[in-house]
């Protein structure tokens, strides 16, 4: 016969009026399990009082994650066992709470004792002293458990990873092991989930994969009952709570993944999930930062260079808000007195963006950051930077605490943007989330000319275009310049299916060109100034042979028709 038969929930955690509890369910022996039982059980749920303070130290093991109670299941010993807890002066027995709950000093620390720490953690911890009393392990073997889970901890906490880890899902400590199998101790997040799953023995799948404890019944009779409430069947019990565990956790994982349905969240998602990351970096290595977590900046630096985020952000090293507006200005005058280059302002600027980012500054300076910088990568010719910020702000156009500053300029800049790329699909949305959402925007000057531009593109129109290509200014006819080759192509290709020849005078207004040195530099860079013709005795009369040269215009225009590896024509 096993030292103990029956089982009863004990709480703790609870203080002394849950230990006296406790003491007073195995007084009364196995005739007042049921009501001690059901007594324990509400006990271990959180009052909701204000005079009570809400329990943080300890995790409950198969409750919800917002509850920080904890229960372990205490032995019923035979009288008479060697080393079982004997009665005290009251007559009760005296179980000492520490032979049932762990020290969590032991696992955390005096550098980590005062960090913040998810209960997934608490449960993991929890989850694997508990199968440690359940194999009955001696005073080495407990210690080296200790020793090993404390190690994994202070290296998540280490590399900044303690929050990010899956805990639901980190596999036990080696000490668990048994034969030659031995995982070597990593984090979930660095071995990835597949890579554990294949590692995972049987016997500790069911833990790690969120079902709670598996209580298989090693240390117990198959017929062994537990008295909560009822007397029910071991094995039916144990199949009730896998259960219960399991729906739990797919109702949670089911919100997590459902939570995100509306754009606004989608929105968020994408901007959480923006690294910053420079766009020439061979490092595969970077923080994905926690939107939850904010960082409070005290770096006083005006200049600060741009530094890719492979760890979690140093206080230290962001610059804070009035930092920040102070440090625009300064870059701001450097680059209007042309004493800075395009990459040192890139940098800068970039470096800007990151420390708003990591401090979740989303304000009318935020829009004004990324506007900037916007405008000053399309008049350098730099579209990757461009795109970055134009994502960025017509996010924050969304937000109620933003004014929508310059809202037609931009938008006037990503519709030229999709002619850039020949979307005219995405045009048409824009078309109708104007008219829908943005009445009294269009019928601004900016936004006009960019439909009709798009318009007089997609019908071919190139007399159009290039007549409308000649209102453009500032960034607007930098974004445009991007692509106009191209549209000057078209036209030719256009021109040279109706026409023999054509006098330069004419490809001068018509292709939107300054002057005949622009022309024959357009020309000579498809190799089509050879096909220019110059009549004797007659300067004024330059024409382009179009029957020389059409097959030469047609294989250009198809080779720029091509896609890009970014996706840009």
């Amino acid at each position: 016969m096993n030292n103990y038969n029956q089982v009863t929930p004990l709480k703790l955690g609870g203080g002394t009026r849950a230990r006296a509890r406790g003491d007073a369910a195995i007084a009364a022996g196995t005739g007042s399990r049921g009501a001690a039982s059901e007594a324990g059980s509400q006990s271990c749920m959180y009052s909701g009082k204000p005079d009570e303070p809400y329990p943080t130290s300890k995790g409950c093991s198969g409750l919800p994650e917002n509850h920080h109670s904890s229960f372990v299941l205490l032995p019923q010993y035979h009288k008479g066992g060697a080393g079982l807890p004997q009665p005290n002066s009251t007559g009760t027995l005296g179980v000492p709470v520490n032979l049932y709950v762990p020290d969590y000093s032991l696992f955390f620390g005096a550098q980590n004792a005062s960090c913040d720490k998810p209960q997934s953690l608490i449960n993991w911890i929890d989850r694997q002293y508990a199968r440690g009393m359940r194999e009955k392990f001696g005073q080495a073997k407990m210690a080296t458990f200790v020793d090993q889970a404390s190690k994994l901890v202070s290296r998540a906490y280490a590399a900044g990873k303690v929050w990010q880890n899956d805990w639901l899902r980190q596999p036990d400590v080696p000490v668990f092991n048994r034969g030659s199998n031995v995982r070597p101790m990593q984090l979930v997040c660095e071995i990835g989930t597949s890579s554990v799953g294949r590692k995972r023995n049987s016997s500790s799948s069911a833990e790690t994969l969120g079902r709670g404890p598996s209580w298989d019944g090693s240390d117990l009779h198959s017929n062994t009952t537990v008295t909560l409430g009822k007397q029910v069947d071991s094995s039916q019990a144990k199949g009730k709570k896998r259960k219960a565990l399991s729906e739990q956790d797919r109702k949670r994982l089911r919100l997590e993944r459902f939570a995100s349905n509306s754009d606004a969240a989608k929105r968020t998602r994408r901007s959480d999930d923006e690294d910053y990351s420079n766009l020439n970096a061979t490092s595969n290595h970077s923080y994905k930062f926690d939107k939850n977590r904010p960082v409070v900046g005290r770096c006083r630096t005006l200049e600060k260079r741009y530094l890719r985020l492979t760890s979690e952000p140093d206080p230290e090293k962001v610059r804070p808000l009035d930092v920040l507006e102070k440090a625009y200005e300064f870059i701001m005058n450097k680059y209007r007195s042309k004493e800075a280059t395009y990459p040192y302002v890139c940098d800068q600027f970039k470096s800007m963006r990151q420390d708003l980012k990591v401090q979740i500054i989303e304000n009318d300076f935020t829009l004004k950051v990324y506007q900037t910088h916007a405008r000053i990568a399309l008049v350098n010719g730099d579209l990757g930077e461009y795109n970055q910020c134009q994502g960025s702000i017509m996010e924050l156009y969304e937000r109620d605490n933003v004014a929508k500053h310059h809202f037609s300029e931009f938008m006037s800049y990503r519709i030229l943007y999709y002619l850039l790329t020949e979307d005219h699909a995405a045009i048409d949305e824009l078309r109708l989330k104007i008219l829908t959402e943005h009445v009294d925007q269009s019928a601004d000057t900016t936004i006009r000319l960019a439909f009709e531009m798009a318009q007089a593109q997609a019908q071919g129109d190139y007399h159009t275009f290039m007549k409308l290509y000649a209102q453009t200014v500032g960034p607007m006819r930098a974004l445009v310049n991007e692509f106009i080759k191209r549209e000057r192509l078209r036209a030719l290709k256009t021109m040279c299916s109706a026409y023999k020849q054509l006098r330069l005078t004419f490809l001068v207004s018509e292709l939107s060109l300054k002057d005949e040195d622009e022309t024959f530099k357009f020309l000579n860079d498809f190799d089509l100034f050879n096909s220019v013709v110059l009549p004797e005795g007659d300067a004024d009369t330059m024409y382009l042979n179009f029957k020389e040269c059409r097959a030469k215009i047609m294989d250009h225009y198809n080779k720029s028709m091509k896609v890009d590896i970014k996706g840009q024509k």
